[in-house]
This record gives structure tokens, sequence and C-alpha cells, in this order.
């Protein structure tokens, strides 16, 4: 989880730094990590795939936004 954590925190400071790349990246290791420890269905995984849609909905990257929503029905 310690290795989770520290995701977490680097995808949230890229984001607020406005290295939207680097954020990006972070994001998909924590979902990736997030559903693999915890499942598909667990309340942290169904968060952070949650914040990564809306993420990708900022960034503009619509399509894959509804993808992650859709797969993870949030």
């Amino acid at each position: 989880m310690s290795v989770l954590l520290r995701f977490w925190n680097s995808q949230n400071s890229f984001t607020a730094q406005g290295k939207y790349e680097e954020a990006e990246g972070y994001y998909r290791r924590t979902l990736e990590g997030s559903d693999k420890a915890l499942g598909a269905t667990h309340p942290r995984t169904l968060a952070t795939a949650k914040n990564f849609a809306i993420f990708l909905d900022e960034q503009g990257k619509h399509e894959d936004a509804r993808q992650l929503k859709s797969k993870y029905n949030v």
C-alpha cells in the first residue's frame, strides 16, 4: 500500500504543478495497482477510477474518460 500512496501523492503533486502528462502516468499506475491489490470493486479503486476519469475529461480526453467510467461503473 505504501507504493500506492506514493503514486497517489505524486499524481496530486504533478497535477497541482500543471505537469499533466506526468500526473496521468501516476494516475494510471495508481489505478492499476489499486485494482490489482484491492480489486476492481474496492471503494479506493472506484474513487481512483472516478478521479482519473474526471482528470481525463478535464484534459479533453473524453473517450478515455468514458471508457474508464464504463469499466468501473463510476
